[in-house]
């Protein structure tokens, strides 16, 4: 999980400080564990809730996108939230279509499951990462368990935790 933790936050750090311009990160971190706790989540999504989304570049239309929040699952015996992201475009022959689904619990954003379909130039893998949380460990397809973080969260569920927080514009916030 810490790759996944580390390439969400990379992608995320441009953006970190919210209300700012790009050349201006220069401020006192918010730590995201202070204003991430439940009793100050407000929720803004609901089962069935689709956002949909075009790429373009230039004038050229390249791609679309949709997250979904699908609503209520169960892994292992955990009543879970359910959220996919997908993602379709390309030229010809460098095309994409990704699926990833994301089972994550609705009070810590904690992920349970992780599942990515990539179809993309040069191969179709699939990983089905299973997180243990309470253990702090994972497992990628049939690899052995590996070492994971506290409070793990995937791509997915980290844009539904960032939906629930009360971000204050120009306040810089770590990931």
């Amino acid at each position: 999980m810490r790759s996944v933790n580390r390439r969400v936050a990379a992608a995320f750090a441009a953006s970190a400080v919210i209300g700012a311009p790009a050349d201006s990160v220069r401020c006192a971190a918010t730590e995201l564990r202070a204003i991430a706790s439940p009793a100050t989540r407000r929720p803004s999504f609901a089962d069935g809730e689709r956002l949909t989304y075009d790429v373009s570049f230039g004038k050229v239309h390249v791609g679309s996108g949709e997250m979904r929040f699908v609503g209520r699952d169960s892994v292992r015996g955990h009543g879970l939230w359910t959220a996919t992201f997908t993602i379709s475009g390309g030229f010809s022959r460098f095309s994409v279509h990704d699926t990833t689904t994301s089972w994550f619990d609705s009070v810590s954003y904690n992920s349970f499951r992780f599942v990515q379909l990539l179809n993309e130039p040069g191969g179709h893998p699939r990983r089905d990462i299973q997180i243990f949380p309470d253990r702090r460990v994972y497992r990628k397809n049939a690899e052995p368990e590996a070492e994971s973080v506290a409070d793990p969260v995937d791509d997915v569920s980290l844009v539904y935790l960032m939906r629930t927080l009360a971000l204050e514009p120009g306040q810089c916030y770590e990931l």
